[in-house]
């Protein structure tokens, strides 16, 4: 089975879109459902304690009437012999029965509607006195109501035909001064309720799975419209060849997708400026190569012509040893820039005394310079020191000063300067030579760039890439200034968070 599918962005994205849609809509859901549970609830309660309330009042009014009528009963009660008690009694059960007169639940209609209640009334003993329907109270809400006070739940309603009907029940006290005079106890059926919250899951549960249903369609027909621009994408990115590296439209949308196209044009001109550079290496070695080789070739084929003497020989190989001292060079300083190049190479770091390093170059070119009669001066700050690697530093201002040395005439100068500069450590190396044309300057740190004339033929073009390669990995830079004729100045900064004050 291909489970390249499920692995797929498309697949994930519908999923994880009806995972969380299925849990937004089932939270709404129980929210929906118990808050209208809740609200039902409520309005049920409220309409027991209007009925409740009305039926208290009643009875108050009925008390208060025949307090005012007892002044005139008691004479009338004497003089006849009539049993007041009695009378009493009777009244109190007809007003009872008038207050429940009415049947709220019929017995053909179990349910009954929202509005429906059943009516009790209890003497202070606990009897039943009146009701509106075939109700016993069951024992354990008997003992409840004989405790007093108010109290409110929800209990079972067993109906004569036997159904058993979920109610809320309220039951109150009917204190007159100090003493209880009656109970009241009103029911409502929770029927209508259920019903409700029932028809509430009806609907849950046939429209949720229809409505993921339908947004799983709608997000798989999205998700191919928003995925069209990458497969577009992908497409032309299998078309890309190292001889043909094609750009991708950029959408004009100013969003992910474009930024994506953006990054992958970007990610294009990097990989083509370095086939490009890569071709030119190649190029330009072979070029470089060609001459000791052919050169070596053409000795070696002239010597072995007829049989020479031994200076003849001697002579030969010391030839041969310049052009493999050439070659070896040239392979050096690649093997140097490769080495920067690979973004993975650290150097190991330590304190230098950059003064130190400086004056150790001066000594060695110091033959060079004294050939051509050229004097070099140095002007440091003491006691500056560099966190870097020595023998690059120290290759690094090599290169510097025989580049200047290589193209200043002879009786010229060099002079070397060290100071701080806006939160840098500066080193100027100055010369008098030839200057550099100044169309050439953006070039002279590109590898195996010579520029004609006076400066060609003096060297292989990668003192000055490798001094800026080295430069870089210590965080800093090189840069050039030149008149033609005039002279140049060649100005290696290092940032001061890198480097500090020898102490």
């Amino acid at each position: 089975m291909n489970f390249s599918f499920f692995r797929s962005l498309r697949f994930q994205i519908v999923f994880s879109y009806l995972i969380i849609l299925v849990a937004t809509l089932t939270i709404f859901s129980i929210q929906i459902y118990y808050n209208l549970r809740e609200i039902l609830y409520q309005r049920t309660d409220s309409f027991l304690i209007l009925k409740m309330e009305g039926v208290e009042d009643a009875l108050r009014t009925y008390w208060k009437t025949q307090k005012l009528e007892m002044a005139s009963d008691w004479a009338l009660a004497y003089l006849f012999k009539f049993d007041h008690g009695k009378n009493e009694d009777g009244k109190f059960k007809e007003i009872a029965n008038d207050l429940t007169s009415k049947k709220i639940v019929s017995s053909s209609s179990p349910s009954g509607s929202s509005s429906d209640f059943i009516v009790n009334i209890f003497d202070p003993k606990g009897h039943l006195v009146s009701t509106s329907f075939q109700y016993l109270p069951s024992r354990e809400l008997e003992q409840k109501m004989l405790r007093g006070g108010s109290y409110l739940e929800t209990s079972q309603f067993e109906h004569p035909q036997g159904t058993l009907i979920p109610t809320r029940v309220l039951t109150k006290a009917v204190i007159d001064g100090k003493d209880i005079r009656a109970y009241i106890q009103v029911i409502a059926s929770l029927l209508p309720v259920w019903s409700r919250l029932e028809d509430l899951k009806q609907l849950i549960f046939l429209r949720v799975p229809f409505v993921i249903v339908i947004s799983g369609l709608a997000s798989i027909f999205f998700i191919r419209a928003t995925l069209k621009p990458i497969n577009k994408m992908i497409r032309a990115i299998r078309e890309v060849r190292s001889e043909n590296l094609a750009r991708l439209q950029v959408p004009d949308t100013n969003d992910e997708i474009a930024g994506l196209a953006e990054t992958f044009n970007e990610m294009v001109g990097r990989l083509e400026k370095s086939f490009n550079s890569q071709k030119q290496i190649v190029q330009d070695v072979s070029h470089e190569l060609k001459t000791p080789l052919t050169v070596l070739k053409g000795e070696i084929e002239v010597t072995l012509k007829k049989k020479r003497t031994a200076e003849e020989y001697e002579g030969l190989l010391l030839s041969n040893q310049e052009e493999v001292e050439k070659m070896q060079t040239i392979v050096d300083n690649l093997l140097i820039l490769a080495r920067f190049d690979h973004h993975d190479f650290r150097l190991e770091m330590k304190r230098l005394d950059l003064e130190k390093v400086i004056h150790g170059v001066i000594r060695e070119v110091g033959v060079l310079a004294k050939a051509k009669n050229i004097q070099i001066d140095m002007q440091a700050k003491g006691g500056i020191s560099l966190e870097g690697h020595q023998e690059h530093v120290h290759r690094l201002f090599r290169n510097l000063i025989e580049n200047a040395i290589k193209y200043t005439p002879n009786d010229g100068y060099v002079r070397i300067f060290s100071y701080e500069r806006r939160g840098f450590i500066a080193v100027d190396v100055c010369d008098n030579g030839v200057g550099i044309p100044v169309e050439h300057l953006p070039h002279v740190f590109d590898r195996f760039y010579r520029v004609d004339n006076a400066r060609s033929g003096k060297g292989f073009g990668l003192g000055l890439s490798i001094a800026k390669s080295i430069a870089a990995a210590h965080k800093g830079e090189i840069q050039v200034e030149s008149f033609l004729g005039k002279g140049s100045t060649f100005r290696v900064l290092f940032p001061m968070n890198a480097s500090a004050m020898a102490v």
